[in-house]
């Protein structure tokens, strides 16, 4: 999940770098009266929320409000790693630890078969083989 947001983020970097060197490029912006208009307007916003010259009580909504909208965010990311956080630590746990796999043994050869009973004839035990 993370690589893919990583991808989209530096894929969006790459665009907006092209869009702006294009725009530097030709002498013009794109969107340029909209852009204009949007710049104008978030001037506006800052210097009444800052500044003061929006009533108290709207600053004081606006900033609660702002503050709950982060807190749910941040929430919200919490619950979604510890949604991750199980699956993610089996598949740790999964990929550290070595398989082994269960063999069922298997009988012996024909000519294994015949030197064990070649060394029973001679009397010979394991111990005495060595």
């Amino acid at each position: 999940m993370g690589g893919y947001l990583f991808l989209v983020g530096f894929i969006g970097f790459g665009f907006y770098l092209a869009v702006r060197f294009f725009e530097v490029r030709r002498g013009r912006r794109f969107f340029e009266v909209q852009r204009k208009k949007l710049d104008e307007f978030s001037v506006r916003l800052y210097r009444l929320c800052v500044f003061g010259e929006l009533p108290t009580s709207y600053r004081l909504w606006f900033f609660k409000s702002l503050r709950h909208a982060t807190h749910q965010g941040v929430v919200m990311l919490v619950a979604l790693l510890r949604a991750l956080e199980r699956p993610l630590s089996r598949l740790n746990h999964r990929l550290r630890t070595p398989r082994v796999k269960t063999v069922e043994p298997r009988d012996p050869s024909p000519f294994l078969k015949t030197m064990a009973d070649a060394q029973k004839k001679n009397g010979e035990t394991q111990e005495n083989s060595l």
